[in-house]
C-alpha cells in the first residue's frame, strides 16, 4: 500500500475553507434557531401577561397559550365575559353588558348556554330581532340541540315571525322530522300555520300526524286548532284535560278561561281562574285572570270590585301592578277602571305613557275617538323626548283612532310617521301591516307596504282592538 501523499497547497486551502464554512453556517443556523425559540418564548410570555393581567383571566394557563391552543384561550376569555356581562346585566349596565355578550358569543359560539343568555338578555333590553339573529346562529351551528329549537321557534312564533319558523323548518331534511325532536318540530309547524291564519292547512297538518294529538306539548296547539275549526266544545274539554294532566303552565289556563268567557261559560273561567291563582299565587297575571272573568260573570258587580281592592292592597305598590290591571281595562273597554288607574299613576309615576295608552285603549274599545285623539294629544305634550318604542304605540293607536273617525289624511300622516319609527325593525313593521290589514285600514297598510294609498278609510276600524 502506498503511503498517503500530503494535499497540495491550494487543495489544502480549499479543505480549511470548507471546514471554516461548514462551522460557520451550523454557528448561523443554530444563532437563528436559539433566536426564534427567543422570539417565541417572548411572545407567548407577553400573550399570557397580557391575557392573565389585562384581561384578569385566571383560567387560561401559560401552556394554553405557548401551545397555540387558541380553542382554549378563546374559550376561557369568553368564560370570563360571559360572567362579566351576566354582573353588568344584574346591575342595570345593559350597555357594558352588551358588549361583553357580543365579545363572549364571538369567541365562544358553541357555547350554547351562554347564547341562551345571551338571548334572554337580549329580550330583556328589548331587541327580539337580535335575541332572534343570536339564536338562529346558534340553530345553524348545533341543529339537533333542543334548546335552541325550543327557545329559537318559541320566540319565531311568538313575536309574529310565522313565516320564518315555516322557512326554517322547510330547509330541514324529512329525517329531521322522524328523531329525537320530531314532534316539537311538528308542534311548531303547526303553530305557525295556524298563526299565519291558514286554518285549513293547520287541519291537514294534524290530520296528517295525529299523533301530535297525543302529544301533552302539542295538545294546546291542538286545541287552538279545534276551537279555530269551530269544534269549541272539543277544544274546551281537550284544554281542560291538558290542565288537569300538566298544571305547571299558566298559559294554559289563561287560553282556557278566555274562551270560556266566549263561551258564555262565566263560571267555568271563574272556577279556572281561581285554579290558576292557586297554582301561581305570587304572579300577578293569574289575579288579573281572576278580576276578568268575575269582571265579565258579573258586569263588573260586588265580586268583582272585592277583586280589585285585594288586587291593589297586593300589588299596588309595585310599578308594574298598575300597569296590569290598567292594560286588562284597556283590552276590555273598562274606562272608569282605566281612567282611575290613570289619574292615581298621576300622583305616583312621574311616567304616565304607559297607563295613557291603556286608558285610549279602553275609549277606544267605547268609540269614543275624539277622546282618544285628545288623550294622545296630551300624553306626546307630556313626553318630548320620548324614544321610538314611545312613538311607534303612540301612532298605533292614533291610526285606528282616525280610521274611526274616516279622516283618510289623518290616517296617512300617522302611518308615515309609524313606519318612520319602524324603519330599522322590520319584523314590526310587518306585523304592524299585518294588523292594520286584519283591521281594514288599508291606508296604513299601503304606508306600511310603500305604496301608494287607496282613498278610502276602513269605517269599523274603532271596534278593533288596538293589540
Amino acid at each position: 500500500m502506498s503511503a498517503l501523499r500530503p494535499l497540495s497547497a491550494p487543495a489544502a486551502a480549499r479543505s480549511r475553507l470548507r471546514s471554516t464554512g461548514g462551522w460557520a453556517l451550523k454557528q448561523v443556523l443554530l444563532f437563528v434557531a436559539a433566536g426564534l425559540v427567543a422570539l417565541y418564548l417572548l411572545g407567548a410570555t407577553g400573550g399570557f401577561l397580557f391575557v392573565r393581567y389585562v384581561r384578569k383571566n385566571e383560567t387560561i394557563s401559560f401552556i394554553d397559550v405557548a401551545l397555540l391552543r387558541w380553542r382554549e384561550v378563546r374559550r376561557g376569555m369568553a368564560a370570563q365575559q360571559f360572567a362579566k356581562a351576566k354582573l353588568e346585566w344584574d346591575a342595570g349596565n345593559y350597555q357594558v353588558a352588551f358588549l361583553a355578550y357580543n365579545f363572549a358569543v364571538n369567541n365562544d359560539p358553541d357555547n350554547i348556554p351562554g347564547l341562551l343568555e345571551a338571548a334572554r338578555f337580549l329580550q330583556a333590553a328589548g331587541s327580539n330581532s337580535m335575541a332572534l339573529t343570536t339564536l338562529e346562529a346558534g340553530l345553524a351551528r348545533a341543529p339537533d340541540d333542543e334548546r335552541l329549537i325550543e327557545r329559537t321557534f318559541s320566540l319565531l312564533n311568538t313575536v309574529g315571525r310565522d313565516r320564518r319558523t315555516l322557512e326554517l323548518l322547510g330547509q330541514r331534511p324529512s329525517s329531521a322530522f322522524s328523531g329525537a325532536n320530531g314532534l316539537a318540530l311538528r308542534t311548531f309547524e303547526l303553530e305557525a300555520t295556524l298563526n299565519v291564519g291558514d286554518v285549513e292547512g293547520a287541519t291537514k297538518l294534524l290530520a296528517q300526524h295525529p299523533e301530535l294529538a297525543r302529544t301533552p306539548r302539542a295538545l294546546p296547539v291542538v286545541a287552538r286548532v279545534l276551537w279555530e275549526s269551530k269544534q269549541r266544545l272539543k277544544a274546551i274539554e281537550l284544554l281542560s284535560g291538558h290542565i288537569r294532566n300538566r298544571p305547571e303552565t299558566y298559559d294554559a289556563y289563561a287560553q282556557l278561561a278566555q274562551w270560556q268567557l266566549v263561551s258564555e261559560m262565566g263560571d267555568d273561567a271563574v272556577r279556572t281562574a281561581e285554579k290558576a291563582a292557586e297554582k301561581f299565587p305570587k304572579d300577578l297575571a293569574p289575579k288579573l285572570l281572576l278580576i276578568e272573568a268575575q269582571g265579565m260573570r258579573t258586569n263588573r258587580g260586588k265580586e268583582f270590585n272585592v277583586a280589585i281592592e285585594a288586587y291593589l292592597k297586593e300589588f299596588g305598590s309595585r310599578p308594574d301592578g298598575l300597569l296590569q290591571l290598567a292594560s286588562l281595562a284597556g283590552r276590555r273597554g273598562w274606562v272608569e277602571l282605566a281612567r282611575g288607574l290613570y289619574e292615581v299613576g298621576a300622583l305616583v309615576q312621574p311616567e304616565l305613557g304607559g297607563l295613557g295608552f291603556c286608558y285610549a285603549d279602553a275609549l277606544l274599545r267605547q268609540s269614543r275617538f275624539r277622546d282618544v285623539l285628545q288623550l294622545l294629544g296630551q300624553i306626546e305634550g307630556q313626553s318630548p323626548d320620548a324614544g321610538p318604542a314611545f312613538t311607534v304605540q303612540l301612532r298605533n293607536r292614533q291610526i285606528i283612532a282616525t280610521a274611526g273617525l274616516g279622516d283618510g289624511p289623518a290616517v296617512r300622516e300617522a302611518a308615515r310617521r309609524l313606519a318612520g319609527a319602524l324603519r330599522n325593525d322590520g319584523d314590526a313593521m310587518e306585523l304592524y301591516r299585518r294588523t292594520f290589514q286584519k283591521l281594514g285600514i288599508t291606508e296604513a297598510v299601503a304606508e306600511l307596504s310603500g305604496r301608494a294609498a287607496p282613498a278610502r278609510v276602513a269605517a269599523g276600524a274603532g271596534a278593533a282592538s288596538t293589540k
